[in-house]
Parts: structure tokens; C-alpha cells; sequence
């Protein structure tokens, strides 16, 4: 009989100690679940935050912000023309050194969508531009937005701007 007292003593110690385990593992998993979701709470506030500020203010490449450029200020007289667009396509082509202007030029309008005047785009853009462009190259971004103008007051004053912007 005390054989049999022994091994249920045994028997129970054990049982004991697997409920002691098995409330160890369940807090650890909660600590985990806890980080993890606080790791999750930290990149969602990253992205919405990124998500949240317009595109043209996250642009990092200076060809297309040019193209930003050059469309917010072709447009500030209104819906591009088929020939304005061409136009366009044509400076990118040749200025930007893109194979494809109709992208970049898509892209531009995208980038712009929601800002209506040029001037803001300058603003926006003139730190990356004076920052990884050479005077010459601000310069050639200079001409290139006056042959795709058509005159208007608005676009000589957002060139004039620009050229301010871009210590011309």
C-alpha cells in the first residue's frame, strides 16, 4: 500500500507541476502576443503616417519631380491639350532622358493631382532638385518648363518662382 501512497504521490507532483508549466507557457505566450502586437502597432503608425503625406512630398528620384514640375506648371492654364501633352512627352524625352515620356508624364500628373498651384510643387520639390541636380541641369529643368508654357501670366510667375527656388 504505501507503494501504491508513493507513486500517487508521485503521480500528483507531477500533475502538479505540468499545471504549473502549462500557466508558465500561457503567460509567456501572452508577453509574446503582447509584443508582438505592440511591434505590429509601431509599423502600422509608420505606414499610415507615410501613407498619410502626399506623394510628391515623398519623391526621391529628381526626374520625377521635373516631370511633377513641368506638368503642374503646363497645367495651372488649365486641361492639358493632346499637343500640350506631346509636348511634353517630347521635353521628357529629350531633357529627362526617359524611353517612355507618356509614363512620366502620367506619373507627373499623379504626383500633382491634388496641389493646383505650381508654386506649391516648387516649393515642395526644391530641395530634392537643388540638392542632386547640377546648375546646368537646373538650368536645362528651367528651359525645358518655359518651352512647355504657353505664356500665361501664372506660368511665368510659377517660372519665375521656380527659378528663384532653384537659385537661378
Amino acid at each position: 500500500m504505501h507503494i501504491f501512497a508513493a507513486l500517487l504521490g508521485v503521480l500528483g507532483t507531477l500533475a502538479f507541476l505540468l499545471y504549473r508549466f502549462s500557466l508558465l507557457k500561457q503567460g509567456a505566450d501572452d508577453v509574446i502576443d503582447t509584443v508582438e502586437h505592440m511591434a505590429g502597432a509601431w509599423r502600422r503608425h509608420r505606414f499610415r503616417r507615410k501613407a498619410d503625406r502626399p506623394p510628391l512630398e515623398s519623391e526621391t528620384d529628381p526626374r520625377a519631380a521635373a516631370a511633377a514640375l513641368a506638368v503642374s506648371i503646363a497645367e495651372s492654364s488649365g486641361p492639358l491639350s493632346i499637343k500640350a501633352e506631346s509636348v511634353l512627352c517630347r521635353e521628357f524625352r529629350n531633357v529627362l532622358g526617359a524611353s517612355d515620356g507618356s509614363e512620366l508624364l502620367a506619373y507627373g500628373r499623379w504626383l500633382t493631382k491634388d496641389i493646383v498651384d505650381p508654386n506649391a510643387v516648387s516649393d515642395r520639390v526644391a530641395g530634392l532638385l537643388n540638392e542632386q541636380l547640377w546648375q546646368s541641369q537646373k538650368q536645362d529643368l528651367l528651359d525645358m518648363t518655359a518651352r512647355v508654357s504657353s505664356g500665361n501670366p501664372i506660368q511665368v510667375q510659377a517660372i519665375g518662382h521656380l527659378k528663384h527656388k532653384l537659385c537661378l
